[in-house]
């Protein structure tokens, strides 16, 4: 689903993308600047919306475009909403095997978990790697590991996920080497909305292994530390330390809590490095009336929105060192119908003092009727100084720079409305899975082997390619549009790559026929010898594919075999005529 406006009412709404288009081309392309600070990079065909001498939509090719021009950007940002209210610590860290042995499970049920489980846990006890290392008796490593987890009502969450238990409803969770635990749920209510915010504003976590230290630091006011302590007490019955001003710093709170700090960087996705911080996910599909409570912990904990001119000026200001979260509190206020700018990069001396220079960038909305988020609302009210027509914002062409490009491109597809996915550039390679025509290797491949008909493999086979299952190239796709940089371009692959041989071999021992299938034939000119990506980039934003390559070829093999009524109709007729076309002349090569 993307967001795309009706050109006919100007009506911006979500809609879903039929296809995705790619073109390769070698030929001129914009990088365009307009007021508001959006940047938006496309070849010189593809069209954007001018506004003509009636205020309406026109659509008109790049290259077409003059400094001065104004063009449709989005005046509100649909999203599909989705919210809970309460959050389960220990299911989501179920999702994370790694961290099991980490985190213990505190409960009254312990007791008659291990009198009831007591054979399947000894087992898993003998099994687990975690217990490989102790050099006594095997029957000493349950009783003292059993032992302990009496004592102390608690169970490692890693013995819930081998034996597929349900975790208790009001049970608690804490590290292993620490007494202090936490509810393993919590309520996501508009406090904890605040504080999340908050976090990701003034917010610092702290994590030293060696030492076995992990805390959250807040830095700001007093007033709002109190607050921050009081929501911290009441929700996760943690006691925050405060530590007063001193020269050059402001006051702080500390709370020391592994679970809380995995909690908050991990499961929420508020941490990292201040100058790598995104708005998370889940904060984009919040109902707007969760929404507020957000955006007003962030903008409290910013701290730059005193100030009498600011107030005058109807003026909501926010600053950070993270180009990528100014990008991101652009789209929040969006959501909203507030229109802000990003301004920067600045560079400012250190504030103790010294020769180092700051990166920050600015994010700016004028003309608001109000500068409290508790009182917006959708089509909030803005007095702004460019044309609106309806949910249609017109922004202001300032810099239009010429580029060449060599490369693909991609646009996507939505019918009977114009979408606004222009500005992000996504290229991948090599996709496969059920659905795909059979034109393809793989899918070619699997189908001929079925019927055991030649495989027409070209040249030697030792050409490499980079493959990627189908679902992981749509997640990482989702992962660009919703955390890439506009402008950027985001390579999409695995790092699979495989010769076209090994590929063909493969195919044929999950469908268990003979490698004398294999036929090698005159190969294609300009045949490209490897396909290789660097994808540092998307990996950057946390995408990792979610399936090996034999997993994902083993589930598409199996697709084939399983949904013959689907290619089988393909193959005929048509279809045969092209196969002639593209095989039946080469020569057959002999590699003995």
């Amino acid at each position: 689903m993307v967001p795309a406006f009706d050109p006919k009412t100007s009506h911006i709404g979500l809609h879903r993308v039929s296809a995705i288009i790619r073109e390769y081309v070698h030929k001129d392309a914009y990088l365009i600047r307009t007021k508001y600070g959006k940047t938006i990079r496309v070849t010189g065909d593809h069209s954007l919306f001018k506004r003509d001498a009636n205020g309406l939509p026109v659509a008109t090719p790049a290259r077409e475009l003059r400094v001065g021009d104004y063009i449709a950007t989005l005046g509100i940002l649909p999203a599909m909403e989705v919210f809970s209210d309460e959050l389960h610590i220990g299911e989501k860290l179920q999702q994370r095997p790694e961290v099991g042995y980490d985190f213990l499970v505190v409960s009254d049920e312990t007791g008659d978990l291990l009198l009831s489980r007591a054979e399947d846990i000894r087992e898993l006890i003998y099994d687990e790697e975690h217990y490989q290392g102790y050099r006594g008796p095997r029957s000493s490593v349950y009783f003292w590991t059993t032992r302990q987890w009496c004592d102390y009502d608690a169970v490692p969450l890693a013995i819930y996920n081998r034996l597929g238990i349900k975790l208790p409803p009001d049970a608690k969770l804490r590290p292993r080497f620490s007494p202090i635990s936490i509810p393993i749920k919590v309520k996501l209510d508009e406090d904890m909305l605040w504080l999340c915010g908050f976090f990701l504003a003034e917010g610092h976590p702290h994590y030293d292994e060696e030492h076995r230290d992990y805390y959250l630091r807040f830095d700001s006011e007093e007033a709002l530390l109190r607050k921050a302590s009081k929501i911290v007490e009441t929700h996760f019955g943690l006691n925050p330390s405060y530590s007063p001003p001193t020269a050059g710093r402001s006051p702080s709170i500390i709370v020391r809590s592994k679970p809380l700090t995995y909690l908050f960087t991990e499961v929420l996705g508020l941490g990292g490095l201040s100058g790598e911080r995104r708005v998370p996910d889940w904060v984009f599909t919040l109902p707007l009336e969760k929404l507020k409570h957000f955006i007003k912990g962030y903008y409290e904990g910013d701290a730059l929105h005193h100030g009498k001119s600011r107030v005058k000026r109807r003026l909501f200001y926010a600053a950070t060192s993270s180009c990528q979260l100014a990008e991101d509190l652009v789209l929040l206020l969006l959501r909203f119908g507030i229109i802000a700018s990003l301004q920067g990069p600045y560079r400012n001396s250190a504030r103790r003092g010294g020769e180092k220079k700051y990166v920050h960038y600015k994010v700016i909305a004028y003309g608001l009727d109000s500068l409290d988020p508790l009182n917006w609302s959708a089509n909030e009210c803005q007095n702004l100084q460019t044309y609106k027509t309806n949910e249609i914002t017109w922004a202001r062409v300032k810099e239009i720079k010429r580029l060449e490009y060599k490369g693909y491109v991609y646009d996507f597809s939505v019918p009977g409305v114009e979408n606004f996915v222009a500005n992000l550039g996504i290229i991948m390679h090599n996709t496969f899975g059920p659905f795909q025509y059979p034109e393809k290797i793989i899918p070619l491949f699997i189908t001929n082997a079925i019927d055991d008909l030649p495989l027409p493999l070209y040249g030697d086979g030792l050409n490499v390619r980079d493959w990627i299952y189908v679902l992981d190239h749509c997640e990482a796709i989702n992962v660009v549009l919703h955390k890439g940089t506009p402008g950027e371009i985001y390579n999409i692959g695995t790092g699979n790559e495989l010769p076209n041989i090994e590929l063909t071999k493969l195919i044929l021992r999950l469908l268990g026929k003979p490698e004398s299938l294999i036929q090698h034939v005159a190969d294609r000119p300009g045949h490209d010898r490897r396909y290789s990506l660097d994808c540092s980039k998307l990996q950057a934003l946390g995408w990792r594919s979610r399936h090996t390559f034999e997993e994902a070829l083993e589930k598409t093999v199996r697709w084939y075999l399983e949904n013959e009524w689907w290619w089988r109709k393909i193959k005929s007729g048509e279809y045969w005529e092209y196969y002639r076309r593209q095989y039946g002349d080469r020569p057959i090569l002999s590699l003995a």
